[in-house]
């Protein structure tokens, strides 16, 4: 079926728009995978897209350990594209 449309044209805020939404406006979606032995595992969802900055992750996730009383293991890649885990170990 044809479209009645014979052209879009996109402009930089309708870009802008369309890209904000795709990557959740920046923000990488980490979702909680599992608790095993009192150990939090997340995982960061949009991997191939968003990149997290490593200094920012490892004090966030030192953090939540905090808060969490035991360790947090977060799943994500690195910029070689390979699947590391970063792990926050509560203080006692």
């Amino acid at each position: 079926m044809l479209s009645r449309c014979s052209h879009l044209l996109i402009t930089p805020l309708f870009s802008m728009r369309i890209y904000a939404t795709r990557s959740n406006y920046g923000v990488p979606r980490i979702v909680i995978q599992e608790v095993v032995n009192n150990t939090l595992c997340l995982e960061h969802l949009d991997q191939a897209t968003t990149f997290l900055d490593r200094q920012y992750a490892n004090n966030t996730l030192m953090y939540m350990a905090e808060i969490w009383k035991h360790p947090v293991n977060l799943l994500t890649k690195d910029e070689d594209g390979r699947e590391v885990v970063l792990t926050a170990r509560a203080n006692t």
